[in-house]
């Protein structure tokens, strides 16, 4: 009985470092060449990632800011959270009390618009808020678990609909079903704002 409680034990131990040598080699290999694009640029840009169902897409993110810190960016997420984040990433990090109606942004902002790793009946429009109120563009994202690489739409206007909005959304995920890119597809939230 103690030899099969060790052999248990160990194959524990052993998927346990498999899973952590391999999302850690995958963060460090993650392809972020569609940011390159914004190194230089003037506008101010809202990045609104859609899919955010797993604990490891915000350390995506966050290596993927840390990796490409001359392009001014930092990540949304709640006060509440904050003791979550190691202090050497707090930098990268903007946190928030919950309401975004005065935030002030200097450069590029990232957030998740899900707003949950929960799947919710709706995403959160609050991204359209800050970009008005800061007279940035929107630009949908994606964090590819399957190709291990931040995909980007175009740039997108502010003053949308919030209808025009949406369709611009799901026609940037058109080809991608979230079996093909997300690692918890079932978890990923309908897109349409709480109150249509």
């Amino acid at each position: 009985m103690i030899n099969f409680l060790k052999i248990f034990i160990n194959i524990i131990l052993f998927y346990i470092s498999y899973k952590i040598v391999n999302y850690t080699y995958k963060i460090l290999t993650f392809d972020t060449s569609e940011l390159s694009n914004f190194d230089n640029d003037n506008d101010k840009v809202v990045f609104s990632i859609y899919g955010h169902t797993s604990y490891i897409d915000a350390l995506y993110f966050l290596y993927m800011l840390y990796k490409n810190n001359n392009i001014n960016m930092k990540i949304l997420a709640s006060k509440k959270y904050e003791c979550y984040y190691p202090k050497i990433i707090r930098e990268y990090v903007h946190f928030i009390n919950g309401n975004t109606s005065n935030l002030v942004i200097n450069k590029h902002l990232g957030l998740f618009i899900e707003g949950s790793r929960k799947k919710e009946n709706f995403i959160k429009s609050g991204f359209k808020y800050i970009a008005i109120n800061n007279n940035a563009k929107i630009v949908y994202g994606i964090i590819n678990f399957r190709k291990n690489k931040l995909e980007l739409s175009e740039k997108i206007d502010n003053n949308l609909s919030n209808e025009i909005l949406l369709e611009k959304l799901r026609i940037f995920l058109l080809e991608k079903e979230p079996n093909d890119y997300s690692i918890y597809p079932k978890s990923c939230s309908r897109i349409k704002f709480k109150n249509e």
